[in-house]
């Protein structure tokens, strides 16, 4: 694990271990709810469900250009704060060894 999450913060060690943990548990939450919002679009349109819940579903199924970009720009955003952070906190100035 070392060679994969190199110490450089001068946390405890475990703190790289609960960063990946986060990272990757992340992805795999994107894909359920992207797949489940889909699902439920087939579900309603072969069955005919209709009322607010589903006319919901299928403007986010027929909106899902839409719905990338909007995650596109959240990773956008969230990668701008953290350089921001990061150049703020000098941590491009921590010296390994």
């Amino acid at each position: 694990m070392e060679a994969f999450a190199p110490r450089v913060c001068g946390c405890p060690r475990n703190c790289e271990r609960r960063v990946h943990a986060r990272r990757a548990t992340g992805k795999p939450g994107r894909a359920i709810l992207i797949g489940g919002i889909e699902t439920l679009g087939l579900i309603a349109g072969e069955l005919n469900l209709q009322g607010w819940f589903w006319d919901r579903i299928n403007d986010l199924n027929n909106n899902f250009g839409l719905l990338g970009y909007g995650i596109i720009g959240i990773f956008a955003a969230a990668w701008v704060i953290s350089f921001i952070a990061y150049r703020a906190k000098k941590l491009d100035e921590v010296e390994i060894g």
